[in-house]
């Protein structure tokens, strides 16, 4: 008999208001330990304000957001400082330092150990780094860049090295392909799915691009009016007929990788 997948993100009945709208609403989703959950939504349906209340860098008005098991705004300063540390964030624009070089930009969170007691030797944060950027396909000319000098590519493969530079139980994704033309785009998924096999990794995709969703996700949650109206694997939310999910199954701008995997599941 094998045993319920622990909950890694639960977020029961959020409920988030700008003025007199209503962003998310009786909003409910569970994430479990092992998979990685894609989270779609059109544009201004709140995809990326769930992420940040994930995080407690926003509020959650009613509601309650709870990761591995703690309530995320309700935490002590302990508690949320020893969360902090098991998540890895790859932030849309990358939110690299520009003061810093690529190879101190993804060192930093081991040098902010220190400020939690952790501190690590000098010898130890150097090597760590170099194997993180290796794993990101990064050359030692590249670690001496600012941000600035990088292209988009270059920027995406930095941040996710900072991202997973703990080995985090909780890796988060915000639109992990935006800014990438195809080609880019489609290396980067590679390179995401070979380091989510090494590494395991659990957490959330939330993207609008489809081929991201398809290639990344165990399950997909789709946000609309506020909630999520449906989730599960792609054969389960293809089979949806609320407007909107059956929207994104009709092909646009040539992206039909969605439809041919879920054509293959069935």
């Amino acid at each position: 008999m094998t045993s319920e997948p622990a909950t890694m993100i639960q977020v029961e009945d959020l409920g988030t208001r700008m003025g007199d709208r209503w962003i998310h609403r009786h909003l409910n989703l569970t994430a479990y330990t092992g998979e990685l959950l894609g989270v779609v939504g059109a544009s201004g349906s709140g995809k990326s304000l769930l992420l940040h209340q994930i995080l407690g860098m926003l509020p959650a008005p009613e509601g309650r957001v709870r990761v591995r098991g703690v309530d995320i705004h309700r935490a002590t300063p302990d508690e949320y400082q020893r969360l902090r540390k098991e998540w890895g964030i790859l932030f849309q624009t990358g939110a690299l330092f520009s003061a810093f070089t690529v190879f101190d930009n993804v060192a930093f969170p081991l040098r902010e150990m220190a400020r939690f007691g952790e501190a690590l030797e000098e010898d130890l944060i150097r090597e760590l780094t170099w194997l993180r950027l290796e794993s990101v396909q990064l050359e030692p000319e590249d670690a001496r860049k600012r941000p600035q000098e990088l292209s988009e590519g270059m920027v995406k493969r930095a941040a996710l090295a900072r991202a997973l530079i703990l080995d985090p139980a909780l890796i988060l994704l915000d639109e992990p392909t935006a800014g990438l033309d195809p080609a880019l785009a489609r290396e980067f998924l590679d390179l995401l799915t070979e380091l989510r096999q090494e590494m395991a990794l659990t957490g959330l995709v939330i993207s609008h691009d489809r081929d991201a969703l398809a290639t990344l996700s165990d399950r997909l949650a789709v946000l609309a009016e506020g909630r999520i109206v449906t989730v599960g694997s792609l054969e389960e939310v293809a089979r949806s007929e609320h407007p909107f999910v059956r929207g994104l199954f009709e092909p646009s701008r040539g992206q039909k990788r969605l439809s041919r995997l879920i054509r293959s599941a069935e």
